[in-house]
């Protein structure tokens, strides 16, 4: 069992590979440090883990504090190992301490490329650590130990380390701009603290569920359990109440035995509900006394089961304010399920780390070492118009370009704009449409109210037949549904019927 302290560079983390899978060794112990306090976490493992081997993967810093507590470790009998950046005369000084042996970094072996963008890519896992500089060491010590234990990972080119990397990672939030960076940190933060009611707020594509994984993977008191999600858009009403609260055998046709639902199966770990604004109102009804009781019933059940799973749920912010706003979702419930709000950056918001997304979705799209730098050098190429580009499809929609290339190869020439067309024909219901359409509305804005007895007017019913049907005439013409006009012109679809007659 050895220990190990890395100063949180590639190189670093590297060389650390290197030598557990060159000596078989394992970890019992990792701590990531910054150069200004190195010497502060040799001094806490030497008092707390003694005796054991020490690794150090670092700069060199030689000051008396140090040079006690290598004394300190001499007379203890532990043996320290150090990997780093020290000329001649220091490893003269460091010698003369027989528990300690120095390893020059010219002399290790540097990391081939696609072992380098690995490594990167688990320090980004790592989220940038705290307030303090301190690394989330959990998949950094994970990333160590899966490449000292893969066969063949440590020579150049060899394409069945990215393989392995493919079969075993999470998922990624990548990029350094700020708002990633303080995204990855309320990630960080909020999942340490164990808040078990997280609402995520972002457009398609911006990675929820990935969010709602490190919510859930790096809460110490989560991590254990499971994790699981469903798509709230997906279900009908009754299956939808199955799938998270389970049912009893004959609870509703086709029921031939007893299910439990994701609630129980998650009890202790974690449950993702995307495309939260869709949940039937009945749905609500029960998610909401799950949340204020942890208690549930389970369809065609009359008795009552607990239980405690995390609830992380998502959702587009204009889509969930329509929601609340025309009564469809429950605002309470909102109040319930938002303890926390985090909100995810929109790919538009962060062309600066387009660069990185390219370069990590072409690693996780294709082993083949030619085939993905092809790729990515086309699309670096492109980097101008790229971070021009609006990205309504954000990183899902940069990840089908990548992917296309990637497999189709170089005659598959990408054009940014060949949804534009699509997308400006598809029906677009704006918020201010409510006000624009309204009967009640209209009828306040006619100045002289017209009198039944004009000529060609029977009754003020007539008039507002004749609006409604000209609203639903214009707008279904567009693609928008009957049950959207319905709500445009506040009426309800009864009503709605009755004004345009049995013609429409």
């Amino acid at each position: 069992m050895a220990s190990f302290i890395i100063f949180p560079t590639i190189s670093y983390t590297y060389f650390a590979t290197h030598i557990c899978n060159t000596r078989s060794l394992t970890i019992d112990n990792i701590s990531v440090s910054a150069r200004h306090n190195i010497v502060e976490k040799i001094g806490a493992f030497i008092e707390n883990y003694v005796p054991q081997t020490l690794l150090i993967f670092a700069p060199f810093l030689f000051n008396e504090t140090l040079q006690a507590m290598l004394e300190q470790a001499s007379n203890d009998r532990v043996r320290l190992e150090w990997y780093g950046e020290f000329d001649k005369e220091i490893c003269k000084i460091l010698n003369g301490y027989s528990i300690l042996k120095t390893h020059p970094s010219s002399t290790l072996p540097t990391p081939p490329p696609h072992i380098e963008d690995y490594l990167r890519y688990k320090k980004t896992l790592a989220f940038l650590g705290d307030e303090n500089g301190n690394f989330a060491t959990i998949h950094l010590k994970g990333a160590i130990e899966q490449l000292a234990k893969t066969p063949k990972i440590i020579p150049e080119n060899d394409e069945q380390a990215v393989i392995d990397f493919a079969e075993t990672d999470f998922p990624a939030i990548e990029g350094l701009s700020f708002k990633m960076t303080y995204l990855k940190r309320e990630i960080h933060r909020v999942a340490l603290a164990s808040l078990d009611k997280i609402l995520l707020l972002g457009e398609t594509g911006t990675g929820k569920e990935a969010a709602a994984f490190f919510l859930h993977t790096l809460d110490p008191k989560r991590r254990k359990g499971r994790f699981g999600s469903i798509n709230c858009a997906v279900l009908q009403e009754e299956l939808l109440i199955s799938e998270l609260f389970g049912h009893e055998k004959g609870a509703f046709t086709g029921a031939t035995k007893q299910k439990h639902g994701l609630v129980s199966e998650l009890n202790g770990g974690t449950l993702f509900l995307d495309e939260l604004p869709d949940l039937p109102p009945r749905v609500q009804a029960m998610l909401l006394r799950f949340l204020e009781s942890g208690t549930y019933t389970p369809l065609g059940s009359t008795k009552t089961k607990q239980a405690n799973t995390k609830i992380i749920s998502a959702a587009q912010k204009s889509r969930l304010i329509e929601k609340i706003s025309t009564k469809e979702f429950r605002q309470d419930l909102y109040y319930r399920i938002a303890g926390k709000t985090i909100t995810l950056p929109s790919l538009n918001e962060i062309p600066e780390d387009i660069p990185a997304l390219i370069v990590h979705l072409a690693y996780k799209f294709e082993q083949d070492i030619e085939k993905r730098d092809q790729a990515i050098s086309y699309f670096l190429g492109r980097m101008e118009e790229l971070q021009k580009h609006s990205w309504p499809g954000n990183v899902r929609e940069l990840a089908n370009y990548i992917n296309r290339r990637i497999k189709l190869g170089q005659d598959e020439l990408i054009d940014l704009e060949e949804h534009r067309f699509f997308l400006e024909q598809t029906p677009q219901v704006n918020e201010h449409y409510s006000s624009k359409f309204e009967i009640d509305n209209f009828f306040n804005r006619i100045k002289k109210p017209a009198s039944p007895n004009d000529p060609g007017i029977d009754t003020i019913d007539t008039i507002k037949k004749a609006y409604a049907r000209t609203v639903y005439e214009s707008l279904t013409s567009q693609g928008i549904s009957q049950n959207q006009v319905s709500k445009l012109l506040d009426v309800s679809v009864n009503t709605l019927k009755r004004l345009i007659g049995d013609n429409y």
